[in-house]
Formats: C-alpha cells, sequence, structure tokens
C-alpha cells in the first residue's frame, strides 16, 4: 500500500483544500502560502483540465467525482511544490471523512494514610508505550539506553516516614519529587495529600501498584482513562513523518523534489480528516511505484472549520462534524 500524508497549515475557518479559483498554473508556489492542498484537474470529465478544484464543478460534484484523472498537490516555501502520482476517478473507491475526538492521558491517583517509621512506596509499570505511535519500534524491542519509556519498564519510588511522625503530604511530596527528578520517568506527578500519576505521552498506559509495607494503608484510584481519540497533535504528526519513509518512491513522486521534505502538523490545533482510498492503477497504463499497490490519500485540517466559512464542504460533500463514507 502507498500513502500520501498533508496537513494544512491553515488554522480555523479559513482552511481551504484548494487554492482560489484563478489558480491556473501548476507551479504557482509564489502565489500560494506553503502548505496549501489542492487539488489539480488534469483530465477534463465534468471539471476544467489544467486548473485547481476548488470552485463549481466540486471535487466531489452532486455525488459524482467530476475530474476524470487528478493530482493532490501541496506548495512549499520554495521549489517544485510536492505532487500525489496520476490519480483516476474510476479508482476511487472511498472518500472517509474522520472528525477530531479529543485524545486523553491516564491519570491515576494515590492516596496514603500517615504512619510514623513505615516504608511507603509505589510501582507503576509501563503497558504500552506512546511513543511507538511516533515510529520508536527499535527502542520498544531493542533499547539502546532508559531514555525513552517502552512496555514493560517498571519504576519504583519509597519514602520511609521518620519515627517522630509525618503526614500524608510529606509522604506526597517525597515521593512526587522523586518522579519529576528523574529525567527517563514517562510520569508527571503533581498533587500534595493525594499524590496525581500523569503520563507525558498520549497513548502511554500504565498499572499503579501500592508497594509499601505490610500494615500501611494506601490506595490507587484511576481518575481518568486513557483514551485515544483521534485527530491530536501526536497522531498527525506521527503520520506526518512515516509517510516521508516513502519519499522519493511511493508518494510525491510525481516531481522531483530540491530539499528537504516540510511538516505542516501544529501542536496547537487539532485535526479531522479527509482519506481517499484508491484501487491498483495497474490498468491505468501507468508504470510507476504505486502501479501494483492500493493508494491512499490522508488530507488533515484544523478541526476548527465550519460549512460556512471553508469550502471543504463543498469540495468534498460533508458536513462539518459529522463522520461520513462515501463510496463509489
Amino acid at each position: 500500500m502507498a500513502k500520501i500524508v498533508m496537513v494544512s497549515p491553515v488554522a480555523s475557518t479559513a482552511a481551504n483544500v484548494g487554492v482560489q479559483a484563478s489558480g491556473t498554473t501548476y507551479l504557482a508556489t509564489g502565489t500560494h502560502g506553503a502548505g496549501t492542498i489542492g487539488i489539480w484537474c488534469v483530465a477534463a470529465g465534468a471539471s476544467t483540465a489544467g486548473s485547481y478544484l476548488d470552485g463549481s464543478p466540486h471535487f466531489n460534484n452532486a455525488g459524482t467525482i467530476a475530474p476524470e484523472s487528478f493530482t493532490f498537490v501541496q506548495f512549499k516555501t520554495t521549489g517544485p511544490h510536492f505532487s500525489s502520482p496520476l490519480l483516476y476517478k474510476k479508482d476511487l473507491k472511498n472518500i472517509v471523512y474522520t472528525p477530531y475526538t479529543e485524545p486523553e492521558k491516564q491519570i491515576d491517583t494515590w492516596t496514603p494514610t500517615n504512619a510514623a517509621s513505615k516504608s511507603f512506596a509505589v510501582r507503576l509499570i509501563v503497558r504500552s508505550s506512546g511513543l511507538a505511535d511516533g515510529g520508536a519500534y527499535l527502542e520498544q524491542s531493542e533499547p539502546s539506553d532508559d531514555s525513552l519509556e517502552r512496555v514493560g519498564q517498571v519504576f519504583y519510588y519509597e519514602h520511609t516516614t521518620a519515627a517522630s511522625g509525618s503526614s500524608a503530604t510529606t509522604i506526597c511530596n517525597a515521593i512526587r519529587d522523586q518522579i519529576n527528578d528523574n529525567p527517563n520517568s514517562p510520569f508527571v506527578a503533581s498533587g500534595t495529600a493525594t499524590l496525581i500519576i500523569t503520563t507525558k505521552n498520549f497513548g502511554t498506559a500504565f498499572d499503579s501498584i501500592d508497594a509499601s509495607e505490610s500494615g500501611v494503608t494506601a490506595s490507587w484510584a484511576a481518575t481518568n482513562a486513557i483514551v485515544e481519540g483521534f485527530g491530536g497533535y501526536h497522531q498527525v504528526a506521527s503520520a506526518e513523518r512515516l509517510a516521508e519513509g516513502y519519499h522519493g518512491y511511493h508518494n510525491r513522486l510525481s516531481r522531483k523534489q530540491d530539499g528537504s521534505l516540510e511538516r505542516h502538523a501544529s501542536s496547537a490545533l487539532g485535526y479531522d480528516c479527509i482519506t481517499l482510498e484508491f484501487d491498483t492503477q495497474s490498468g491505468n497504463g501507468v508504470n510507476n511505484a504505486v502501479k501494483y499497490d492500493p493508494m491512499i490519500v490522508e488530507l488533515y485540517f484544523d478541526k476548527d472549520w465550519a460549512d460556512s466559512g471553508s469550502n471543504l464542504n463543498t469540495t468534498f460533500a460533508i458536513a462539518d462534524g459529522t463522520a461520513e463514507t462515501q463510496s463509489y
């Protein structure tokens, strides 16, 4: 399978999928902002060949794909823009619109009951690592050091109270500081009389165990369950980086590139996604790296786009915030 990932850098309601209707120059990078995404009509069909599909007729024109063949392009700061291989209407199987869903980190809390001359301890075990989403697979099976979290890691923190007495706040403060002072810890600790443990990375899950000595009262509570979500910055940035592995081969191979790839995912945004799924191109007379492969095109846009302020809804015949699959 071949995949192209394009992330729009435009925030809020102006996040248009195409360049302006007057854009009839294929390499007009200077007139469009870096990162702008467009659909270039190659063979007319119901569209106008040699122009961008952001006006009427739209890409999805009343349930029918308007152009016979087209490419997806994304403009760079300088030099030739990125471009998909030539794609065909007859090969398009599905258009899937997936709205943003808020991702959430796991949060557990630990509440000790003070006792003098007692050992209070917690054990945290990494059950799944959010770093695996970013391509750090080898570090999971063959870690080079302890700088990156990995599945199966165990973190142990302990505090022994004084014979003269202590307090729940003193106990939590001591263990909290140990966790936060460990640069390799995948956790962030907070709280006073109750210790609050939050993962540093989205997608990281852990088991929390009270490892205090016998006779000590201390309990864990699950405060916030991990939610994978969809369209979070960490997910979109990961998709953008992973797609670069195909650079020069399966994706963006219609034009030779003359510099480094550009990334546009922003930590300030959440993203909706439009996925276009194409069948093999083997019957199209083309001879490129996706000739025998299905092709996936993923387009990411700021979740705050709106039907009234963007041309996404008219270009793809979708409604803001409503998940949809269009099959052809």
